[in-house]
């Protein structure tokens, strides 16, 4: 009886100690690239694919429909197209000219399911960081 009652107790914590580690076991937490300066504790990301996106005259507008099933929107205002992508990455390198054409069909028209994180600061500093995820090439 003694042995009864010293194993049920070791069994129940060996189950809620299988239980609690299977449920963190799924989170999937981005690692914050280094090109990100903003403080951790005052930044969010949204991953998943842009479904909007409209370009023109000083004035981005992006929505991304994120793996969690919600939308997010970003605008941003810039002077040229070369200040805009200084807030862009591709796969995580510095945006260049040459890379316009890797997500864009034309001018402001996005290319279909673009992957993408967007990295968001609360601090109205720091800018919103659009880093666009491609194929491998």
């Amino acid at each position: 009886m003694y042995v009864i009652k010293l194993i049920v107790p070791l069994v129940l914590i060996t189950l809620s100690t299988f239980v609690i580690n299977n449920v963190y076991a799924g989170d999937k937490r981005l690692k914050v690239p280094d090109f990100v300066t903003c403080d951790r504790n005052q930044l969010t990301s949204w991953h998943g694919v842009a479904s909007q996106y409209q370009r023109d005259n000083g004035h981005l507008a992006i929505t991304i429909n994120t793996s969690y099933g919600t939308k997010e929107s970003l605008e941003l205002e810039f002077d040229s197209k070369d200040i805009l992508a200084t807030n862009f990455r591709i796969n995580g390198l510095p945006f260049n000219e040459n890379n316009w054409a890797e997500i864009e069909n034309e001018s402001g028209v996005l290319k279909d399911s673009i992957k993408v994180i967007v990295w968001v600061c609360e601090t109205p500093l720091v800018k919103p960081i659009i880093d666009w995820k491609l194929p491998k090439r």
